[in-house]
């Protein structure tokens, strides 16, 4: 993007330190581009102060890459936490994930390798606020009305009995 000449893009990568290598990558990836100030490794962060910096976002970002610790990125609790804070989505194309994003029109899915096509996704969302904030409401709309707890509940408590051998309850 800084290439393109875009400026005020800032991405925030949060999550444990799995990987030190791929993080030191990252960071001499940005320090090389001189990317340093537009690009933070924030490292894990407490569940109860992750919501202020997703209601701060614009946009939430799920990439997955197929690595050889990595083989399979599937759906994540990531997704359904974007969604309930009401931002846009630009996610890794994986078939568990593209139902999700397509079902409920909050995002865009683009080719995981495809750093242009990540770049473009972020852009059209930044150019298109009117849409980027539909989605957004449309992802926060499907969660509350389908990805409860209360909704869930007893389909969850099904599959618990049929793992254990247990008699199904009638509802």
């Amino acid at each position: 993007l800084r290439a393109d000449g875009v400026r005020g893009v800032r991405l925030f990568l949060i999550g444990p330190d799995t990987s030190p290598a791929y993080i030191e990558h990252i960071r001499s990836f940005a320090a090389a581009h001189r990317l340093s100030d537009q690009v933070h490794w924030l490292g894990a962060v407490p569940h109860e102060e992750l919501k202020h910096y997703l209601v701060a976002a614009d946009v939430g970002l799920i990439p997955g890459l197929v690595t050889r610790q990595y083989k399979n990125p599937g759906l994540t609790t990531k997704l359904f936490e974007y969604m309930l804070c009401g931002l846009p989505v630009v996610s890794a194309d994986y078939p568990h994930r593209r139902v999700y994003i397509e079902e409920a029109g909050c995002g865009l899915v683009v080719p995981p390798e495809d750093a242009t096509a990540w770049a473009d996704a972020v852009l059209w969302l930044r150019d298109h606020p009117v849409e980027a904030r539909a989605m957004g409401e449309r992802g926060r709309a499907v969660v509350l009305s389908r990805y409860t707890w209360e909704r869930e509940q007893s389909r969850l408590l099904s599959f618990y009995r049929t793992l254990l051998g247990a008699p199904q309850e009638q509802e």
